[in-house]
């Protein structure tokens, strides 16, 4: 009986935790005979600014262009701390999101037919979380196979709390 290798996707979104690429690691580690897929996923376009000022058009167009490297920046050094270690034949592709992050991931998880989907815990906060789902939150409801969320391996740090104290105001 011929068993087909395990396919593993590895989906770098760029809001995953520092540590995630130390984590996938150690976890593949133990997989040497499975068939590796990182997928880099690409922001989407940024929405258009609309304004009467050239001014404020190119600020804009500046702001959204320095963004964009950070956040490039931010997943090609993921890849380059994770692509080095994992198994032979390793592959990494990259797809630019139309919506969202989670759907991109769950659409390539589909075609690629992955059985494990591994996909870093998202740290984005604030308003972005209530807006979007979190990206590894939409895979694991969506995604057709085994997903894995991988959580950061640093200590969250401790939320600030209003402390009462007897000094009178």
């Amino acid at each position: 009986m011929v068993t087909e290798p395990l396919r593993i996707l590895v989906a770098i979104h760029g809001h995953e935790r520092d540590g995630f690429a130390d984590e996938v690691r150690a976890a593949l580690s133990s997989h040497s005979s499975a068939v590796v897929r990182v997928l880099v996923v690409d922001e989407p376009r940024a929405a258009g600014f609309t304004s009467l000022l050239p001014a404020a058009r190119r600020r804009y167009r500046g702001a959204v262009r320095q963004w964009r490297e950070i956040a490039a920046a931010a997943r090609q050094r993921t890849v380059d701390a994770l692509v080095p270690r994992l198994p032979a034949g390793a592959g990494v592709v990259h797809a630019v999101c139309r919506r969202d992050a989670g759907r991109t991931i769950v659409e390539h998880a589909t075609a690629w037919p992955a059985h494990v989907v591994v996909v870093g815990r998202d740290s984005s906060a604030g308003i972005s979380r209530f807006i979007l789902s979190p990206a590894h939150v939409h895979v694991a409801r969506e995604a057709p196979c085994t997903v894995v969320v991988v959580p950061a391996t640093a200590a969250a740090p401790v939320p600030l709390r209003r402390v009462a104290t007897d000094v009178p105001r």
